[in-house]
């Protein structure tokens, strides 16, 4: 099995091969999307893996929405098509009521979300809320730093699916002073379940748990990531952030790699300073004036001075980032995910800021081949394609979520497949006596319907409809018998499974008398003529029971006794070697003639 590292590097090399040929005109399929609106939410903060939402709503406030699903857990948002949400259910982010504001920033696959709650003192207060449809009330995840100012904002920021959480905070003043840092949970009752994630043990106000993530000098020995506004992370731990320091042009962004140093195969160390110059030594660098995306496979996105960048983390065997393509742009790319997809926008005002104005988004997408497509374009909503969109958020389903004139998401249209069918008893080739009861069982699984193997329908070539389900028994008359097993999706698509037995003695309704010429010459080809009896159209020669590479026929049938093929013998096939003639019919009879064939040098 692949290790995460092996897997970053092995799309690193994909990637790098992609972006090279790009120019000679590869490109991937224009995908399509539909259009789904949500004209009550004011924003879309984070949409998960498996589809669930974080969104403003009300003003001032957060809750999930979890969709409506089908039969194997796909999201259904718009099962009407008219292109607004229906079906679905919210969870409002649960509070004591000593918030004036409650606001949700991210939300893992687990339903966890965090963000902040602000104080009627005008303070916020980095928030966790453990699985928001159970309603449980927030946890308080305290603070890294201890400022000397009266207005401190404290924000959490991401959450990865391991409970792994990013705090940013800041205080004023007369100036302002950033911090960002992580907090690993606590794993205190040892079911590999964290349960813990603000612990104040030498008693300083502060949590004990939290890592800071960057450091930069600050006069009175202020320590910790200074001048951090804004992070992401991965389930690998990886995290992206974003300075804001006026000594840099454009804002340097960063990335820190985490170490894992007991290798248990998780990640311990996030920061380290070897050289004392109070910079983080776990983390690279990066030209960023935005946002930074990234992806669980080490995928990094952002915009700089008029410049689109993708880069990717390796491990090789030490960990680095690479640049994988930089192209001039107005678009601002601010997520990626595992498929190689980048999601950004435009910002176009329209009239004078100082009057009446409109301001106007597109959403764009970066493909993995370096193409950029309108998003407009990819729409099967016609009447949706002059709106206001600015994409913010894709998943690794390819699911964009973003606000315009309303919250919207983007569905990526998948083709309907064809169900999985397989038989399991009895095995192909299987011979039974007559009259014995003979069990059947198959399976039949549809990406889109789900378990489907109460619909299979079986039929016998000789006997006709033989069965229902995934389960029974039954005799069957004495012949060889093609066995086929099917099922039909709500879609249309239908998906079968065969296979050949045989029940008593069968008297051959083939036979094969003789071949000749009955030798070729290894890499030569010639013309041979079958004679016996009971050959049908589309009966095919085999050759059997040899060594090596085996003779190919190319078959012309005559009439019932007769056969012609062109026999060619690979090169390198071994010589003196006598092989098995054998005719079978489409019917599946079948004959063998033994050892009646040669090879010669």
């Amino acid at each position: 099995m692949l290790t995460n590292v092996q897997k970053k590097l092995n799309l690193f090399i994909v990637l790098m091969i992609v972006a090279m040929v790009t120019g000679a005109g590869l490109a991937s399929a224009e995908p399509a999307y539909h259009y789904v609106g949500f004209p009550e939410f004011g924003w879309i903060a984070a949409v998960t893996d498996t589809g669930s939402l974080l969104v403003e709503y009300p003003p001032g406030a957060s809750m999930v929405v979890e969709p409506a699903r089908d039969a194997v857990g796909n999201p259904v948002w718009d099962a009407d098509l008219d292109g607004i949400a229906d079906g679905y259910t919210t969870f409002p982010l649960n509070h004591p009521g000593e918030y004036t504001v409650v606001m949700g920033l991210d939300l893992n696959v687990s339903l966890d979300a965090v963000g902040y709650g602000r104080r009627a003192d005008g303070t916020d207060v980095a928030l966790l809320w453990r699985d928001v449809s159970s309603d449980n009330p927030p946890v308080e995840l305290g603070h890294l730093l201890g400022f000397p100012y009266s207005y401190r904002t404290v924000e959490a920021q991401c959450i990865n699916d391991l409970g792994q959480v990013v705090i940013g905070e800041y205080g004023f003043g007369g100036r302002y002073d950033f911090a960002l840092s992580l907090v690993d949970p606590k794993d205190t009752t040892g079911d590999d379940v964290p349960d813990l994630w603000n612990e104040d043990i030498n008693g300083d106000g502060c949590n004990d748990l939290l890592v800071p993530l960057q450091t930069s000098l600050h006069e009175g020995g202020f320590s910790g990531c200074l001048n951090c506004i804004w992070a992401n992370i991965n389930n690998s731990g990886e995290v992206v952030g974003r300075l804001i320091e006026s000594s840099f042009e454009p804002d340097p962004g960063f990335v820190v790699l985490p170490e894992d140093t007991d290798d248990d195969g998780k990640p311990d160390l996030w920061f380290k300073d070897l050289d004392g110059d109070g910079w983080n030594d776990c983390s690279v660098d990066l030209v960023v004036s935005t946002q930074l995306g990234l992806s669980e496979s080490g995928l990094i996105v952002g915009s700089a001075g008029g410049n689109r960048y993708r880069w990717q983390i390796v491990y090789d065997p030490d960990p680095a980032v690479v640049l994988v393509a930089v192209e001039a742009t107005d678009v601002i790319f601010r997520e990626v995910n595992d498929l190689g997809q980048s999601v950004g926008y435009t910002r176009y005002v329209q009239g004078r800021l100082d009057k009446h104005y409109k301001v106007q988004h597109t959403t764009y997408l970066w493909q993995p081949d370096l193409t950029v497509l309108n998003l407009y374009d990819l729409l099967d909503n016609p009447g949706k394609k002059e709106m206001n969109l600015a994409g913010v958020w894709i998943n690794n389903a390819g699911v964009i979520a973003g606000v315009g004139d309303e919250a919207f998401i983007a569905v990526p249209i998948v083709a309907n497949a064809d169900p999985e069918v397989s038989i399991n008893n009895p095995v192909d080739g299987t011979i039974f006596d007559s009259g014995v009861t003979i069990h059947f069982s198959g399976t039949a699984f549809d990406a889109e319907d789900g378990d489907l193997t109460a619909n299979l329908v079986w039929t016998s070539n000789i006997d006709g409809p033989i069965g229902e389900g995934g389960d029974f028994s039954t005799t069957l008359s004495d012949g060889i018998h093609t066995i086929t097993t099917s099922v039909t999706d709500s879609g249309g698509k239908t998906g079968s499974d065969s296979i050949s037995i045989t029940v008593g003695t069968v008297e051959p309704d083939v036979t094969v008398d003789s071949i000749a010429p009955d030798t070729v010459q290894a890499g030569a080809t010639i013309e041979v003529t079958i004679t016996g009896s009971g050959f049908q159209a589309g009966a095919t020669v085999t050759f059997e029971n040899g060594q090596g590479p085996a003779p190919v026929a190319n078959v012309t049938p005559v009439d019932d006794t007769t056969i012609e093929a062109a026999v060619a013998a690979h090169k390198n096939a071994k010589t003196g070697v006598k092989w098995d003639v054998r005719v079978t019919n489409p019917d599946g009879s079948f004959d063998v003639l033994l050892g009646r064939f040669t090879v010669t040098p």
